[in-house]
C-alpha cells in the first residue's frame, strides 16, 4: 500500500533481543521503485531516550525547586526576561507566561528606571535595593541580587529579587514600639524630674515666703529684718543653683568657654573643696606638667569638682581619701569600642578617685538619671551626676566611671584637647572696677517686674538709663532719641522679635553700639549650641546687682 511513496514516516517502537533486553528503536522506510523492494533503517535511540528522560527529571526537579523558592527568580539576557519563577510572577502580580520577553526596567517604577539601568548593565556580582511597579501601577520596595551566567550558550544574568515590604512593616512597628518605649521612659524621667523641681522648689519658695512675711511684720513694728533679707538672697541663690544645674543636665546652659589650663584651674579650686569635704577626709591632688589646653567654661570645671567631691564626700564613711588627678591622654579605638560616648583623639583627663562606698551595676546603670539617688530624703537632690553628665557632653567629650561596692568608685572626664597649643591659657576673666558708669545704657525687658529691678539698679549705679518693654518700643526710642547711646542690654526671648534681631537692627541705626544680652534660658536665637561667639557678652538670670554691673561694665570696655 506504500507502493506510490518515496518514503514513509518515522516510525518508533520497542524491539527485543536475543537477550531479552527491550529497545527504542526508531525506524524509517523508503521504497526503491527500480527493484521495488521496501528499505527499513532501524536507529537504537534507547540511551538517547533515557538521556531525554533524565533530562526531563532534572527539569522538573530545578521548576520545581525555583517555584518554591519564597523569593522571585528571574534569568534576563540584555535586560528581557526569558525566565521567571512563580514567586517573582505572584509579587510583581503577573504570570509566569506574561512575564517572558518582558524588559526588566518595565517592571521597574519609572523615578528609579536610571539608576537600576545602570546597575543592571554593569559587570560582577552586585545587590541593590530599589522601587518595583506592580501590574496594577503600585509601588513595591525590592532588593534584586544580580549575578551572571550562561544560559543556552549566552551570556545571561540570574537575579534573585526579594519583596521589602513586609521587612519595611516589621521594622515600622518595631520602631513605633522603640518609639512608644522611649516615650514612656521619657515621661517616668519627666514625671521624676518635675517631682524633684516641685519639692526643692516648693521648699525655696516656703522658706522665702515666710521670710517676707516676718520682715514685713518686723518693718511695722521697727524690728532690724537683715536677717530675714539674707535667707531671702540665700533662698535665692539655692534657686538659681537648682535650675542652672538642670540647664548643665540638658546641655541648655549658655557657657563662654576659654582655652584654659586645667592644673591652675583645679589648683584654685581646691580651697574651695576642702571647705565642703571632711575633715576626716584627706584631698590629694596630682597635676601633670606640660599639660595639654582645653576649651571649657572656667565655671564649669569648677561645677565638675564640686559636685565630684560632694559625691565622693558623702559615699566616703568616716576617714578616707578623694584623689584628683589630670593627664593626658589618647583615645584609641580600642577604647571606643568599649563606650559607645567615646570618640578617637587627644583629650585631657580629668580623674576623681574616692575610697568610698562605691556603687552596685543596678545603680551605675541609673547613676546619670536625673534626680535618681540612692540618699535619703532631704539630703540630696539628685541632679549631680546628671549634671556633670551634662556638662561634659556639652563639652563635646565622654565619662568612664569605675565602681566596686565597699572599695569605691573612679571617675574619668575626657575634655577634648585644644587644637592650637600656641593659644595663651586663660584661667578666670579680669576684674573690672569700679563698677559705676556714666554712659547711656538701654535697657529692653519684656517682664516689667524685671526692667524696673534693672532700671533701678543701673541707675543707682550713675548710668543713664532708657527703657522699654518690648522690641517696637525700644526701637521707636532710639529713633526719636538725639543722645549718645553706648549700650544696649537686652532680653534674648521677646514678643515680636528676638533680642538678638533688636540688636541687629540697631546696630545699623547707632553703629559702634555695644551690646549685652540677659535671659533666664539660652535661646536657640542667641546661640544654636548654648555656646557663646567671641565677644559677645551674656548675662543669665537670676543675677545680683553686683553681677549685672560687672556685666555691663564688661561689655562696655
Amino acid at each position: 500500500h506504500h507502493s506510490r511513496l518515496n518514503w514513509c514516516p518515522l516510525k518508533r517502537g520497542k524491539f527485543r533481543r536475543k537477550d531479552g533486553q527491550l529497545l527504542e528503536i526508531e525506524v524509517s522506510t523508503t521504497y526503491q521503485q527500480d527493484t521495488g523492494i521496501f528499505v527499513a533503517f532501524l536507529h537504537d535511540i534507547t540511551a538517547r531516550k533515557r538521556a531525554d528522560a533524565l533530562l526531563r527529571e532534572a527539569e522538573e526537579r530545578y521548576r520545581t525547586l525555583v517555584d518554591s523558592l519564597f523569593d522571585g527568580t528571574i534569568i534576563h539576557q540584555d535586560g528581557r526576561i526569558v525566565s521567571a519563577n512563580a514567586a517573582f510572577a505572584k509579587t510583581m502580580g503577573y504570570s509566569a507566561d506574561d512575564l517572558t520577553t518582558r524588559l526588566v526596567l518595565d517592571l521597574i517604577a519609572p523615578a528609579a528606571r536610571a539608576t537600576a539601568a545602570d546597575l543592571l548593565q554593569r559587570h560582577g556580582d552586585r545587590s541593590f535595593t530599589t522601587t518595583g511597579q506592580r501590574k496594577d501601577g503600585t509601588p513595591i520596595p525590592l532588593e534584586i541580587s544580580s549575578r551572571a551566567c550562561v544560559v543556552e550558550g549566552r551570556e545571561s544574568r540570574m537575579a534573585v529579587v526579594r519583596d521589602l515590604s513586609e521587612r519595611q512593616r516589621a521594622e515600622l512597628n518595631q520602631k513605633k514600639l522603640q518609639d512608644q518605649l522611649i516615650h514612656a521612659q521619657k515621661m517616668e524621667s519627666v514625671g521624676r524630674l518635675a517631682g524633684g523641681v516641685a519639692h526643692d522648689v516648693n521648699n525655696m519658695l516656703t522658706a522665702i515666703q515666710c521670710n517676707v512675711s516676718l520682715a514685713l511684720q518686723n518693718t511695722r513694728s521697727g524690728v532690724s529684718v537683715r536677717e530675714h533679707l539674707e535667707q531671702i538672697q540665700l533662698c535665692s541663690q539655692r534657686s538659681a543653683d537648682l535650675t542652672r544645674q538642670l540647664l548643665a543636665f540638658a546641655r541648655k546652659e549658655t557657657i563662654a568657654p576659654r582655652i584654659v589650663d586645667l592644673n591652675a584651674l583645679v589648683a584654685g579650686a581646691l580651697k574651695m573643696l576642702n571647705r565642703i569635704i571632711s575633715e576626716e577626709i584627706k584631698l590629694v591632688w596630682h597635676p601633670q606638667p606640660e599639660l595639654w589646653r582645653v576649651k571649657i567654661d572656667p565655671s564649669q570645671v569648677d561645677q565638675l569638682l564640686a559636685n565630684l567631691c560632694v559625691n565622693a564626700r558623702d559615699a566616703i564613711r568616716g576617714a578616707g581619701v578623694i584623689t584628683i588627678e589630670v593627664r593626658n591622654a589618647t583615645v584609641d579605638d580600642a577604647t571606643c569600642a568599649n563606650n559607645p560616648d567615646a570618640t578617637a583623639g587627644d583629650f585631657v583627663l580629668l580623674t576623681v578617685q574616692d575610697t568610698g562606698c562605691g556603687m552596685t551595676p543596678e545603680v551605675m546603670a541609673q547613676m546619670f538619671e536625673p534626680f535618681f539617688t540612692t540618699k535619703k530624703v532631704g539630703e540630696g537632690t539628685g541632679l549631680g551626676l546628671a549634671t556633670i553628665y551634662g556638662i561634659v557632653k556639652q563639652n563635646g567629650g565622654f565619662i568612664e566611671v569605675q565602681s566596686v561596692p565597699d572599695i569605691g568608685s573612679t571617675f574619668r572626664l575626657f575634655l577634648p584637647r585644644h587644637a592650637h597649643e600656641d593659644a595663651t591659657a586663660q584661667v578666670v576673666p579680669p576684674v573690672l572696677k569700679p563698677l559705676h558708669g556714666r554712659e547711656t545704657v538701654l535697657v529692653v525687658e519684656d517682664e516689667r517686674a524685671i526692667l524696673l529691678a534693672v532700671r533701678l539698679a543701673l541707675e543707682n549705679l550713675g548710668y543713664r538709663v532708657l527703657s522699654a518693654a518690648n522690641p517696637r518700643d525700644a526701637l521707636r526710642l532710639v529713633a526719636t532719641y538725639q543722645g549718645k547711646l553706648d549700650l544696649l542690654l537686652t532680653d534674648v526671648v521677646m514678643p515680636e522679635m528676638t533680642g538678638r534681631e533688636l540688636a541687629e537692627k540697631l546696630v545699623l541705626q547707632r553703629p559702634g553700639l555695644r551690646v549685652a544680652y540677659m535671659s533666664g534660658y539660652t535661646a536657640n536665637a542667641l546661640s544654636p549650641r548654648a555656646v557663646l561667639e567671641n565677644g559677645m557678652h551674656f548675662l543669665k538670670k537670676p543675677f545680683s546687682t553686683e553681677m549685672l554691673a560687672a556685666a555691663v561694665r564688661l561689655a562696655l570696655a
